[in-house]
C-alpha cells in the first residue's frame, strides 16, 4: 500500500495563477504534494523524471496548448 499524497503538476506560466491554485490545493481536505512546472519543456521533462496521478494544465502556454500538451504527457 502506497501511504504518499497524491502528486499533481500543475503546469502554469502565471506566477499570480500557480499561487492561487496552490492555496486551493492546500485547502482541499487529505494532504497532496504538488509541483510546478512554468512551461510545456519543465512539465514534460518532470513527467518523464516523476509520476503524477493528477495533472493541472493551463489551457494557453506559449508554444503550446494546454490539450495538446496532455496528450504529450499522456
Amino acid at each position: 500500500m502506497n501511504d504518499s499524497p497524491p502528486r499533481i503538476l500543475l503546469v502554469e506560466d502565471n506566477i499570480d495563477d500557480v499561487e492561487v491554485l496552490r492555496r486551493f490545493v492546500h485547502r482541499l481536505p487529505g494532504s497532496y504534494m504538488v509541483d510546478v512546472a512554468y512551461d510545456a519543456d519543465e512539465a514534460i521533462t518532470k513527467a518523464r523524471r516523476s509520476s503524477f496521478d493528477v495533472a493541472l494544465v493551463d489551457q494557453l502556454l506559449p508554444g503550446v496548448s494546454g490539450q495538446e500538451l496532455i496528450g504529450t504527457l499522456r
